[in-house]
């Protein structure tokens, strides 16, 4: 666990307890209810049993078709650079190659989860383990590039830096879950996505699942 994560501990609670202040509201906490009121009839536009109303197996479904959707896309663009490939158009190989690689790199929301993509029980700060330091390191000297840029979440000034970072930090997340570096790595994604992705996370909801499991990881 990194000195810079530990001294932000406190300043994640709080900004995790504002958040939700902000997301769910906090009525009730000012006003003045009529002790008088004694009709708790739901409003007639919440009492109709009969309004249909979204089934979670379908959001599902639709999840999960767009997600084979999207790999069935990435399939037939390495098809496509394999095929321009063999006939020797190198140049429209490169551009199906290109765009997969832009495909693969568009962020996939948790759509069906609270929890960040990469979380599992199998995640777990146990080891030090070569190849993660390494790749932390990568990310950490990148993440190190454009900390210090001021309102770079609000402009296009390095936010590929940014992306580069954060990916490389999930990559960990993913490959070496049992690396000592894992709640370190949940962290800076959130920090980069909170500060230095906007546009990928306008309401703050990656940010606080990265924030809240690296909290989990080194609570």
């Amino acid at each position: 666990m990194s000195v810079d994560f530990t001294y932000h501990k406190i300043a994640l609670a709080i900004f995790i307890g504002l958040a939700h202040v902000a997301l769910f509201g906090c009525e009730g906490s000012t006003r003045h209810h009529d002790k008088r009121v004694t009709d708790i009839t739901p409003p007639e536009d919440d009492y109709n049993p009969d309004r249909p109303r979204a089934e979670l197996p379908v959001v599902a479904d639709g999840v999960e078709d767009m997600m084979a959707a999207r790999q069935a896309y990435i399939e037939s663009l390495i098809e496509l650079e394999r095929v321009y490939l063999e006939s020797g158009n190198t140049e429209k190989a490169n551009w199906a190659r290109r765009q997969r690689e832009q495909t693969e790199k568009i962020e996939v929301y948790p759509y069906l989860s609270e929890d960040p993509p990469e979380k599992s029980s199998a995640v777990m700060p146990i080891e030090s383990i070569p190849e993660a330091d390494t790749l932390y390191d990568e990310a950490y000297a990148l993440y190190d590039t454009f900390v210090g840029v001021p309102f770079i979440g609000f402009t296009k000034l390095n936010t590929k830096d940014a992306r580069t970072a954060v990916d490389k930090f999930r990559t960990l997340l993913r490959e070496y879950p049992t690396s000592d570096k894992v709640d370190d790595a949940a962290y800076y994604c959130g920090v980069i996505y909170k500060e230095f992705l906007r546009e990928d996370d306008p309401d703050n909801q990656l940010a606080l699942r990265y924030f809240k499991w690296a909290i989990e990881l080194d609570p």
